[in-house]
């Protein structure tokens, strides 16, 4: 099983890496991070192995009797190997591509939270037009097909604005993601989208060219070619879940649904519910988790 799949994802991105012109030439992993959430998930399947060798031993006599007694020893072993490191490396693939899905989501709302927790009015309002903006204006108009026109800002390699021209208005999501990452930053401009559509470009194979400019405004329009591609990466790269308004009321909810999702792919390999949010806690690296929520 090759792991290092599970490496360039976006749980594990790091950093863009620059050549000494400042032109972009790829991505640094955080290799750190993925070797202790790879440990913390093979020890997590250390549970898995146990329980298929209790699950071989039940089965046990009637192997024998299929396999017969001249060659038993020698099969029996093998299948018990074959059996255990099928159930092992199914549990390892299917922990991980549930993890690779819910950390960014717990991540990113672990962020906002922090804000909401620490009653600060004018980063709860900003987040609701945020949040407004990124839907009604900028990506319904290119769902619907209304767009006239769809602007990418390119920076040093970077994606830093999506604007959309529609209804003779011009509505953008910006963020610098070349200036570096203090809190203001952080707290007042539209890095929560901006950073995972960045990605996404980067991910596009379509349209990864467009972040070879080192500085420019790339525009297109229902008549060019690459239209129905940057509209598609759009309305992809902005989706989230319906009315994502994030209030003191909900927040803690969006928290932990997709950690309970998360638990759900781990328990039905037989792992128990407190190993499992264990690893949980440990993975996600927001501090000390609610085990309550997962009763329900």
């Amino acid at each position: 099983m090759d792991k290092k799949i599970y490496l360039h994802s976006k749980p594990f991105m790091k950093r863009w890496i620059k050549d000494e012109q400042g032109y972009f030439t790829g991505i640094e992993w955080d290799e750190e991070l993925f070797n202790r959430v790879d440990r913390l998930t093979e020890e997590l399947c250390d549970n898995v192995e146990v329980l298929a060798e209790k699950k071989w031993l039940d089965s046990d006599k009637r192997i024998a009797k299929i396999i017969g007694s001249v060659q038993e020893s020698e099969q029996k072993s093998r299948l018990k190997q074959e059996s255990l490191t099928n159930a092992r490396e199914k549990a390892y693939r299917e922990i991980m591509d549930a993890f690779i899905v819910a950390y960014p989501r717990v991540k990113e709302v672990d962020l906002w939270r922090t804000l909401v927790s620490s009653e600060d009015v004018k980063a709860i309002d900003y987040i609701s037009d945020l949040h407004s903006k990124a839907k009604s204006d900028i990506r319904k108009p290119v769902e619907s097909g209304n767009a006239d026109a769809i602007r990418l800002a390119i920076k040093e390699n970077r994606l830093i604005g999506i604007s959309v021209s529609a209804y003779r208005t011009t509505n953008e999501l910006y963020a610098d993601l070349t200036l570096p990452e203090d809190d203001e930053r952080r707290k007042y401009d539209d890095s929560y989208y901006i950073r995972i559509a960045d990605f996404d470009l980067y991910n596009d194979e379509e349209l990864k060219w467009m972040l070879g400019a080192k500085g420019a405004t790339i525009e297109v329009t229902p008549t060019d070619k690459d239209f129905p591609a940057v509209s598609k990466f759009v309305v992809k790269s902005l989706y989230r879940e319906e009315d994502e308004v994030l209030r003191n009321k909900n927040i803690d909810k969006r928290l932990y649904e997709p950690m309970l999702k998360f638990i759900k792919v781990i328990r039905k390999h037989g792992i128990r519910k407190s190993d499992a949010i264990d690893y949980i806690e440990n993975v996600m690296e927001i501090g000390k988790i609610d085990r309550s929520r997962f009763d329900k």
